[in-house]
């Protein structure tokens, strides 16, 4: 019972601590709240822009600095953020993790793991003025709908290395294609999933801003 009531606290814990660092968005300045998000999405502290870069990212095809990462876009997020974790549990269960995971991928359309090189590729890219495959890239990931279930991608990952589901895989994609894995192991891990879940819907509904179910 104290080991189930540990990792019911860690689980608490985790969710908690992720829907922190989304709120804790909501005072940054527009290239602040990039780079928080950034930290979030790649799980790595020395990914982010200078305002320079920032700039040159927000910067369109006539010339004109565009107002992204702003107010409307943290309130976008945690709408989409706040639905869509609210309907994942039900997801899981009607379509499978595996499902449920691709089809977050499918509508992210990067794979996660990629994010921080193309960040950097871009960064580079600011110094020869070749920015524009880059820039398309990482714009259309910084969409709230697509941030939102990057987002969610990523704590699934993360709560499952975590309590040691995900043995030499580095996702839970690459997991399911083992041979090693078995019936018994992705039903352990879809019950974690979606206990990992209640909670992060518990603190959502508390601190996000809510939105539509779509």
């Amino acid at each position: 019972m104290n080991i189930l009531r540990s990792l019911e606290q860690k689980r608490s814990k985790f969710a908690y601590d992720l829907l922190k660092k989304v709120i804790e968005l909501r005072d940054k300045d527009n290239l602040e709240r990039l780079n928080g998000l950034f930290k979030i999405i790649c799980e790595k502290n020395d990914v982010s822009l200078t305002k320079k870069e920032f700039d040159i990212l927000r910067t369109d095809k006539k010339g004109e600095i565009k107002n992204i990462l702003d107010k409307n876009f943290q309130k976008m997020l945690e709408e989409k953020l706040s639905s869509y974790i609210s309907r994942s549990p039900t997801m899981i269960l009607v379509n499978g993790l595996g499902n449920t995971v691709t089809f977050y991928l499918s509508k992210i359309g990067e794979q996660p793991e990629n994010i921080p090189k193309i960040i950097s590729k871009f960064k580079i890219a600011c110094q020869n003025g070749k920015v524009d495959e880059y820039k398309k890239r990482i714009l259309d990931v910084l969409k709230p709908d697509k941030s939102a279930y990057l987002i969610i991608y990523t704590a699934i990952n993360n709560w499952l290395k975590d309590i040691g589901m995900l043995k030499n895989a580095d996702n839970v994609v690459d997991w399911f294609k083992k041979d090693e894995t078995s019936s018994l192991d992705v039903m352990h891990a879809t019950k974690e999933t979606i206990e990992l879940l209640k909670w992060m819907k518990r603190f959502a509904d508390a601190m996000l801003e809510a939105g539509e179910l779509e």
